[in-house]
């Protein structure tokens, strides 16, 4: 037939229906939820600082009844500093080991420990309008400073997160999970600075130069984070073993 052919070697399946063989051979074999998240997380790293984010979530137990599951969590997160005028954005991917402590029909509450792979990307940019610079002759003027500071780092965030999924009908799953991570991230720093006016000296008008340097630094801070996930179960019922 066009789906398989049968020779020496038994049954063969067809190349071209191979993802749809896989398919089926996995769902009727293992459960999965799959779906989105949105996310609210408030880190030290920059005082003041609140990131917002949403993703890709896949949990192996959202109602199963069963004692472990795994989560994975993979998505972006973004806000701007209160303090200057700038962006900072965290693209995550947080595994998630989870325990259930209670579970029936319509609840499993589970918690356990996390491993991340985050990628961190911080630009700030500030005014600075009182600077006083002294010239060649003596003389002092004020003029504007313009800085723009940029962070690029990884980090493997360690941490340990609560789950709270309440299972509606067969096939979906409402969670809130509570999270808290200790982040220590290793990567380059960069820093430009230039005034924003040239100036006259002995006659002569000349544009201040732009200063700017780069440094390898390492950096850690704690993150406190809630995030709420829809979830389409997949083989995922709570069914008591007979």
């Amino acid at each position: 037939s066009k789906w398989s052919s049968f020779d020496r070697n038994g049954w063969q399946v067809s190349p071209e229906y191979a993802p749809v063989f896989f398919l089926l051979f996995t769902g009727s074999s293992y459960a999965l939820g799959i779906g989105g998240y949105a996310s609210v997380t408030y880190h030290n790293h920059y005082p003041g600082n609140v990131l917002l984010g949403g993703g890709f979530v896949l949990d192996t137990a959202c109602a199963l009844d069963k004692k472990f599951n795994y989560r994975l969590n993979a998505g972006i997160d973004t806000s701007y500093p209160k303090e200057h005028k700038g962006i900072i954005t965290r693209i995550r991917l947080d595994n998630i080991f989870g325990f259930s402590v209670f579970r029936n029909t319509g609840a499993r509450i589970w918690i356990g420990p996390s491993l991340g792979l985050h990628y961190f990307y911080t630009r700030i940019s500030y005014l600075n309008n009182k600077s006083i610079f002294n010239n060649n002759t003596g003389s002092f003027f004020a003029t504007d400073v313009n800085y723009r500071l940029y962070y690029r780092a990884f980090g493997a965030p360690l941490g340990v997160s609560l789950g709270f999924n309440f299972n509606i009908g067969d096939n979906v799953t409402l969670s809130c999970e509570l999270a808290g991570r200790l982040n220590i991230f290793v990567g380059q720093k960069s820093l430009q600075y230039y005034r924003l006016y040239s100036i006259t000296v002995s006659g002569n008008s000349i544009i201040l130069p732009m200063e700017k340097y780069n440094r390898f630094f390492g950096k850690g801070g704690l993150d406190a984070s809630c995030t709420v996930s829809f979830l389409y179960r997949i083989n995922d019922r709570f069914v008591k073993p007979s």
